[in-house]
């Protein structure tokens, strides 16, 4: 499905924003998402209510879930978007099969 958000086009299908070739990081992270799923990897998509989206993987080993924004290249940085973005985080949800959790707390930078 497709939908206009003033000049730009967004995508919730995996196979349109590949065609479409283009996005921001909702479209980037949904494809991460997707992709992680179709190879077997416990994902999540995470919304923060402000603007951006991004995702978790569960990791067996470490017995938690890993912070992942593809759209910024960053990796187990749950902190950046305080730290480097200025951003004070109200809501911060996870969503998995379904299931709606808030992680707010997650991603609140600890001093």
């Amino acid at each position: 499905m497709e939908f206009n958000k003033g000049s730009i086009v967004r995508h919730n299908n995996p196979l349109e924003i590949i065609e479409y070739g283009q996005g921001k990081c909702r479209e980037f992270n949904m494809l991460f998402n997707v992709i992680c799923l179709a190879n077997d990897y416990r994902a999540r998509l995470i919304l923060d209510l402000s603007d951006h989206v991004w995702v978790e993987i569960w990791d067996e080993k470490l017995d938690r879930w890993v912070h992942i924004d593809p759209s910024e290249k960053r990796i187990d940085d749950p902190e950046m978007y305080e730290r480097d973005w200025k951003k004070n985080l109200k809501e911060v949800y996870a969503f998995e099969r379904g299931k709606l959790q808030d992680v707010t707390k997650n991603y609140k930078r600890r001093k």
